[in-house]
């Protein structure tokens, strides 16, 4: 397991990871920091734990809506869970959000403790 420093909303946060997930991680937490500073630009004063949970939110309706769509494709598929028109499986996504959700939750409970 390896420890990574990932930047978000102005502050560094060391997050562990299984090795080999650190660029993704990178990744994501980049894409979290982005919905943030959008978030922020578009509701001048909000505060942090404000702008924590609404970007929570946020990225809850698009896992949301990922699983609506991975079922329209399940569906769309005969219901064999199997890749569609070169789309990851069902299972794979749903890993993914499930995976993200976890993170979400992590980075809250670490702020609870600030």
């Amino acid at each position: 397991m390896k420890t990574i420093e990932v930047h978000i909303n102005g502050r560094f946060y060391n997050l562990a990871c299984d090795d080999g997930e650190e660029d993704r991680l990178r990744r994501l937490g980049a894409a979290v920091d982005h919905r943030m500073k959008d978030l922020k630009s578009r509701v001048p004063g909000i505060q942090d734990p404000m702008l924590w949970v609404m970007t929570a939110l946020m990225l809850a309706d698009e896992a949301h809506d990922s699983r609506q769509e991975a079922e329209r494709l399940k569906r769309q598929s005969g219901g064999n869970g199997a890749s569609v028109a070169g789309s990851v499986s069902e299972d794979e996504l749903l890993g993914f959000i499930d995976s993200i959700s976890s993170r979400i939750e992590s980075i809250a409970e670490s702020l609870e403790n600030v």
